[in-house]
């Protein structure tokens, strides 16, 4: 294990004790691909990765996903689909991730390295376009980690706030 990777899991391993201290939850994750291999393969990534701290779920399609009926903090959804029966792809099922929840930080992670799509993903709302493979995996990781990073900062910020309303309001 090189020392960036030794690095990188000891800063997660921060920001996982740290999002636990202030929430108190799991962050559930979506992952969408219609290669079963490949969902397991992120799927066990992100359980070795973040241990603990995400609840994954995998769908392989677009009514699979819709059938759960669930919300998602995550998403990391494949762009192209071989069942091509629902007529849907990554940027409609992007489209209606957004539209159940706005707040859903949603990955585009897919095989096909076409700035076109990608360009349209980051416009409709993916955070991030993602080529397969092992790079692929380490910048979901550090995805992630920035994420819960700004969670984190997020809720420090609200925290240093409301202390301050309340020393103003004792003093006014």
């Amino acid at each position: 294990m090189s020392s960036d990777t030794i690095a990188i899991q000891r800063l997660i391993q921060e920001q996982i004790e740290l999002y636990k201290k202030n929430y108190n939850k799991k962050l559930k994750v979506l992952v969408m691909d219609d290669d079963d291999m490949c969902s397991k393969l992120v799927k066990h990534q992100l359980d070795t990765s973040f241990k603990g701290l995400l609840e994954v779920e995998m769908c392989n399609n677009y009514d699979e996903f819709i059938k759960s009926g669930k919300i998602f903090d995550i998403a990391v959804i494949d762009y192209f689909y071989e069942d091509q029966l629902s007529q849907h792809d990554g940027l409609s099922i992007l489209n209606k991730i957004k539209s159940l929840n706005p707040a859903t930080t949603v990955y585009m992670m897919t095989g096909h390295k076409q700035i076109n799509i990608a360009i349209q993903a980051i416009k409709t709302g993916a955070a991030d376009y993602i080529i397969k493979g092992e790079v692929g995996m380490h910048r979901l990781n550090e995805n992630i980690l920035e994420l819960l990073r700004r969670k984190n900062t997020y809720n420090k910020r609200v925290s240093v706030l409301s202390l301050f309303r309340k020393r103003m309001g004792l003093f006014m």
